[in-house]
């Protein structure tokens, strides 16, 4: 087994550790990850939460799993959150103890910072992340339902048809490189939202 090394993630880390992403959190296998895995969401965590943001690095220089965390206080309340928004380890490298590692230095960090409870959450039919965080002692299992609306074909509010034809038109804010730009990042609105 190839030693790896768990460290703080650094600005060249973002491309091979989105890479490794977009091979991990397909949409055929987790619809509802891959929709909430993006360059941006990646970008604004390592820019607002670098600390918390962790890679395992093999001996030969290659990124083979990452952590990303946050740490959220809620207002009137004495407890803080260390909140695991990605874990991620190359499948190549499963059972090798480098997704305990990960969790283990992530989980040191936010003890530092004051967390008093670790939260993190998957698709619920990820059976192996699930065997995973109940081995490193998460419980208190709850449901969670996401509901979807196709807008495919959906009309303004005020009524003028318009909306529904500039979206088939493809008028859309565009940002550099025919990207979407996006208003704010998950990681951004969970942190206002909690």
């Amino acid at each position: 087994m190839a030693a790896v090394t768990i460290r703080e993630m650094e600005l060249e880390d973002l491309p091979p550790v989105y890479a490794l992403g977009e091979r991990l959190f397909t949409s055929e296998r987790w619809p509802n990850l891959y929709r909430t895995w993006d360059v941006y969401e990646l970008v604004d965590m390592f820019s607002s939460d670098s600390e918390t943001c962790l890679v395992a690095e093999s001996k030969a220089g290659r990124i083979v799993g990452f952590a990303l965390g946050t740490v959220i206080e809620k207002r009137r309340s004495a407890w803080t959150y260390g909140y695991i928004v990605w874990l991620g380890v190359d499948r190549k490298h499963s059972g090798r103890k480098v997704g305990q590692r990960l969790l283990a230095k992530l989980t040191e960090l936010f003890v530092e910072q004051g967390a008093r409870l670790l939260l993190v959450d998957t698709d619920s039919k990820n059976e192996a992340a699930l065997r995973f965080f109940r081995k490193q002692g998460f419980g208190h299992r709850r449901e969670h339902v996401y509901l979807t609306k196709n807008l495919t074909h959906h009309e303004s509010d005020a009524g003028d048809g318009k909306g529904a034809a500039k979206r088939r038109s493809g008028d859309k804010r565009q940002g550099k490189a025919g990207k979407s730009k996006r208003k704010r990042s998950p990681a951004k609105r969970r942190k206002r939202e909690k």
